[in-house]
């Protein structure tokens, strides 16, 4: 679970009430599977690579919907030294259907893993 503060509209103070953001909310849009782990190892891995998620909004709600979409890209600028291979993988595992979705065994045997 990944817990969010909620910040007031008038000022970026937080408010006590948190807000917390969970993959089991999404599971219309992704898939209530093991695939969900996968895309979870590839938002980490673009967190890793990059510093930033790979969807975001300017509150919940508006992150909510940039993972319904399942839109990204790759034109961050730390993205300009990742291997292309890195951002197969992570292309591969952030596939919104579930059934299209890398497994755990193919991105074990990704190129960029196997490096």
């Amino acid at each position: 679970i990944l817990e969010l503060p909620k910040f007031s509209k008038k000022s970026n103070t937080k408010i006590n009430q948190k807000e917390q953001l969970c993959i089991w909310h999404l599971k219309s849009s992704m898939g209530n599977t093991k695939g969900v782990d996968n895309w979870a190892c590839g938002v980490i891995l673009y967190i890793l690579l990059c510093g930033r998620p790979p969807f975001y909004g300017k509150d919940i709600q508006a992150i909510l919907l940039s993972i319904k979409k399942g839109i990204f890209t790759f034109d961050r600028e730390p993205f300009y030294k990742v291997s292309n291979d890195a951002k197969d993988l992570i292309s591969k595992l952030l596939v919104k259907d579930p059934v299209k979705r890398y497994t755990a065994l193919k991105a074990y045997e990704h190129p960029w893993v196997k490096k």
